[in-house]
């Protein structure tokens, strides 16, 4: 006969994900962050010189100052919410699972086992190539969207990482 056991664990004895030391992201990602916010910002703005002409056109000139100091709030709150936000970005590695966390108004945490994991892969667009950062994707089984994706990351680390989590998803495997 085996021994069975199945005692009862309770909230208050279970770790804090919160107290991990989470590794942030390279401080080059707040700049790929700034690049993006201001492309978008543009892309508002040139809806704005419409919604401009418009209203112009229209004989609602008089409420184009208004759009213009509107547009130009939004626009400062996109940049702006870049530095708010790249410091609550982080990743921690643990013995069975590797965590991400972010968010400023609305918090996600993803923790992922390594067991779960059945590739990886590094990945860089074209404002990450150019100010030389990275991201990390892990994809679990059954899905053909990454489960967990970990931007910021110098190439190098990225590279290390991949590798790290690969061989940690491997082990698991042989368990």
């Amino acid at each position: 006969m085996t021994d069975f056991s199945n005692e009862q664990l309770f909230s208050d004895s279970i770790p804090d994900v919160e107290t991990l030391q989470y590794e942030r992201l390279s401080r080059d990602y707040l700049l790929v962050m700034l690049v993006r916010r201001v492309l978008t910002c543009l892309v508002v703005i040139l809806g704005g010189i419409s919604g401009f002409g418009v209203l112009y056109s229209s004989g609602y000139g008089q409420y184009s100052v208004w759009l213009i100091v509107l547009l130009v709030l939004i626009c400062a709150f996109i940049i702006g919410m870049a530095f708010v936000a790249h410091p609550k970005k982080g990743y921690a590695l643990r013995e069975k699972d590797i965590i991400y966390r972010e968010g400023v108004f609305f918090h996600r945490m993803v923790a992922l086992p390594y067991s779960r994991i059945q590739h990886a892969e590094v990945h860089a667009d074209l404002i990450e190539q150019y100010i030389e950062v990275s991201s990390l994707r892990i994809y679990t089984a059954g899905g053909s969207a990454s489960d967990l994706d970990i931007p910021g990351l110098n190439p190098a680390l990225a590279l290390r990482l991949r590798e790290f989590v690969l061989k940690k998803a491997e082990g698991n495997e042989e368990n």
